[in-house]
């Protein structure tokens, strides 16, 4: 067994697991708009997300995606979350999430 991105040694199969990392590269298999991909994107960001090359390369019909159930089983849909609120978005967001150090203002010691 081996992905067709990720082709598997020849010594014989192995398990290759999926993550978001290599979501990108799943999803230009099929023809997933731009801003679709954005989206399962953020969703499994926030959403656990791992498959392996049993499911990608036997058990996903690629031509019936994005209607294909396996596929909806195993990779993040836009309506798996709720749409979060803006006060939630920095939880959501580490780059915004506030830390321990941001709710004191800063002063410059001089």
């Amino acid at each position: 067994m081996s992905s067709t991105l990720h082709p598997a040694p020849q010594t014989g199969p192995r398990f290759r697991a999926f993550t978001p990392h290599d979501l990108d590269g799943l999803l230009q298999l099929v023809r997933v708009p731009a801003a679709e991909r954005l989206v399962l994107r953020a969703v499994s960001s926030v959403l656990p997300f791992r498959t392996n090359t049993y499911v990608v390369d036997e058990l996903i019909d690629w031509s019936a995606v994005p209607d294909d159930p396996i596929f909806r089983l195993t990779f993040p849909q836009t309506g798996m979350r709720p749409r979060p609120t803006s006060a939630q978005w920095p939880t959501f967001c580490p780059r915004t999430r506030p830390g321990p150090r941001s709710s004191a203002p800063r002063t410059r010691s001089g």
